[in-house]
C-alpha cells in the first residue's frame, strides 16, 4: 500500500509540473489569445489538472491509504 501512496504522490508532482508549464504558457499569451478559443482550452486544461491534483490530495489526506492498509492485513 505504501507503493500506492508513493505513486499517487509522484503522479501529483507530475501533474503539478505540467500544470505549471501550462499556466506559464497561458500567462505569456497575448491577452487577445487568452480570451479566445486557444486561451479557453488552456484554461480548461489548467482547471482539469487542478481538479486532478485535488482528488489526489483528497485520497492521500483522507485516511483512505490507512484503510486500504488495514484491509490488506
Amino acid at each position: 500500500m505504501q507503493e500506492l501512496i508513493e505513486q499517487a504522490n509522484q503522479l501529483r508532482e507530475d501533474i503539478d509540473a505540467v500544470r505549471d508549464e501550462e499556466q506559464e504558457a497561458f500567462d505569456n499569451m497575448l491577452e487577445s489569445l487568452q480570451n479566445g478559443e486557444k486561451g479557453e482550452k488552456a484554461q480548461a486544461a489548467i482547471d482539469a489538472m487542478d481538479e486532478a491534483v485535488g482528488y489526489l490530495d483528497d485520497f492521500t489526506d483522507s485516511g483512505a491509504p490507512d484503510k486500504l492498509e488495514e484491509a490488506a492485513a
